[in-house]
């Protein structure tokens, strides 16, 4: 259970930045389409995480350097892509972000959502991640595990908004993702599955 405060500005020459999106910038000045730079954080990952990453040693945070586009319809659908090239042990994984969602007014003040995502992966990526090398074997007791580019993890996910006023919302949330073969694979994984729920506060200013 975690609490934490998320705060992201756009400025109306394209610069925009955030906790969760990073530092970038919109080329378009289309309200239906947005595409651009950014520079984010791969936030890496501690031994210390989880009794079984014991011997498997850190792999420490990096920027990632990416681009991103999104296409919304006038009916409710979204469609989002985005690519970052630095994550990884070797700063030299790649990442694909793919989704489309759906958003669709219950109420004057209501409104519900749905998401659906999956994120692609290269060897490098993976292997930083979910891989075991000869030196994390010998260490852990794993056996070595190499695995393919794929999909990392798939996400679906279900949200209803309720606006109290037309700066400030209240969203509940709940997500569920599975990851793919190469990870669910991979003898550190304990779980193939995720659940997630979230209740947000957001003030526009």
């Amino acid at each position: 259970t975690q609490s934490f405060p998320n705060v992201s500005y756009q400025w109306a020459n394209g610069w925009f930045a955030g906790l969760d999106n990073g530092v970038g910038y919109n080329f378009s000045k289309n309200p239906a389409l947005h595409y651009g730079l950014r520079l984010t954080a791969d936030m890496g990952r501690q031994s210390g995480d989880s009794t079984a990453l014991r011997g498997m040693g850190d792999v420490d945070a990096k920027p990632e350097l990416g681009g991103f586009v999104t296409y919304a319809t006038a009916d409710g659908l979204a469609f989002t892509g985005s690519v970052r090239w630095g994550s990884g042990q070797g700063s030299n994984g790649t990442v694909v972000d793919l989704g489309v969602a759906y958003s669709v007014a219950l109420a004057p003040q209501w409104r519900l959502g749905a998401k659906l995502g999956a994120t692609l992966v290269d060897r490098q990526y993976m292997q930083s991640y979910f891989g075991v090398d000869a030196q994390q074997a010998a260490r852990s007791g794993y056996a070595l595990y190499t695995p393919d580019a794929g999909v990392r993890d798939t996400r679906l996910g279900l949200s209803l908004t309720y606006a109290i006023n037309p700066r400030t919302f209240v969203t509940a949330a709940v997500s569920g993702s599975t990851l793919g073969d190469g990870a669910k694979n991979s003898p550190i994984t304990r779980s193939s599955n995720a659940n997630a729920a979230v209740l947000a506060l957001t003030y526009a200013f």
